[in-house]
C-alpha cells in the first residue's frame, strides 16, 4: 500500500534555494536511506513531508493513514532538543500522543499506558522515571523513538538517529528502527552520512545534492555502487569527502614509469 507519494517536488526556501524536482513512491513497510552532503536538502525534505514546510511546487500525496494525525512521526536530530528541561523519558514518550490526543487535552491513564508500551517496545521501560537529560545518546534516541511510534503511526521519518554515537551503539538503534517498521509495518524514511548503514538496512535511497541540483533515487546497489556518477556518489556523505576517487587511486598506487616495483627498488 502507498503511503507517500511526491509529484515533481520542489523543496527550499522561496527566494534562496530549491532542489527538485523530487519524484518518489513509497511504500507502507519499506525502509528508505536519504543521503547527501551537509546542506543538501535532506532536512528540508523531511519537514516538507512532515507538513512542516510547504513545497516550492509540485505535489505531495499521504495515504493509507498517513495522512490522519498521528499518521506520520519525526525524530529530529538530537542536537536540537533542549536537554535542560525537567522531562522523565516517560514524559517524552508521551508526547508522541499529542498529535492524536489534540493539543491541550489532558493525558490520561491510558495515555501513560501507551507511552510505557512503546517504552517497552524500545527497551526503556526500566528507565521510565529516569530524566531524559541523564541518559546516554543511545538510550536518548530509543526514547524518541519511542515517542515517535506511541501513536502508531504509518510514515516515520528520522534525521540522523544515530549522530554521534558509538559503532554498537548505532547498530543497536538501526537494528530497533528496521524491527519496529518491519513489524508493524511503518515505512521509515531515515537521513544518514553512515553509508554503510544505508547499504545494510535500505531498500530504496534518495540521494539529494543541492550544489550540483541531483536527485536521484534508486536502489542500495544503483546509487551507492554506481561507476557512472562516481562525482555524486563522492558527494553523497562527508565520509567520503576526503576520499580519492578510483581514478586518482590508481595513479597514487600506480608505479611511476613502470620502475617501482619489488620493494621499492627500481631498475634501468
Amino acid at each position: 500500500m502507498q503511503v507517500i507519494q511526491m509529484e515533481r517536488a520542489v523543496v527550499g526556501h522561496p527566494g534562496s534555494w530549491q532542489l527538485g524536482p523530487i519524484d518518489l513512491a513509497v511504500e507502507r513497510g519499506s525502509f528508505w536511506g536519504v543521503i547527501g552532503p551537509n546542506g543538501a536538502g535532506k532536512t528540508t525534505m523531511l519537514r516538507s513531508l512532515a507538513g512542516l514546510q510547504p513545497l516550492i511546487s509540485g505535489q505531495c500525496h499521504l495515504a493509507g493513514g498517513a495522512e490522519q494525525r498521528g499518521g506520520v512521526s519525526y525524530v529530529v536530530q538530537r542536537d536540537t532538543l533542549d536537554d535542560v528541561f525537567p522531562v522523565t523519558a516517560l514524559n517524552v514518550a508521551m508526547m508522541g500522543l499529542v498529535p492524536r490526543l489534540g493539543f491541550g487535552r489532558p493525558f490520561g491513564w491510558r495515555h501513560r499506558r501507551i507511552a510505557l508500551e512503546a517504552l517497552q517496545r524500545t527497551g526503556m521501560r526500566r528507565l521510565a522515571n529516569a530524566p531524559f537529560r541523564q541518559l546516554s545518546g543511545g538510550e536518548q534516541q530509543r526514547v524518541l523513538i519511542a515517542r515517535a511510534t506511541a501513536s502508531h503511526p504509518v510514515v516515520m521519518l528520522l534525521d540522523e538517529p544515530t549522530a554521534a554515537m558509538d559503532v554498537d551503539a548505532e547498530r543497536e538503534v538501526l537494528d530497533l528502527i528496521d524491527g519496529l517498521a518491519k513489524e508493524h509495518g511503518i515505512a521509515v524514511l531515515m537521513v544518514s552520512h553512515s553509508l554503510g548503514a544505508v547499504r545494510k538496512h535500505a531498500e530504496q535511497v534518495i540521494l539529494l545534492d543541492r550544489e550540483r541540483q541531483r536527485v536521484r533515487v534508486g536502489t542500495p546497489r544503483e546509487i551507492l555502487n554506481g561507476d557512472s556518477d562516481e562525482q555524486t556518489f563522492r558527494a553523497a556523505s562527508g565520509e567520503l569527502a576526503t576520499l580519492p576517487s578510483r581514478s586518482e587511486a590508481a595513479q597514487v598506487l600506480a608505479p611511476e614509469d613502470g620502475g617501482r616495483q619489488n620493494g621499492g627498488e627500481t631498475h634501468d
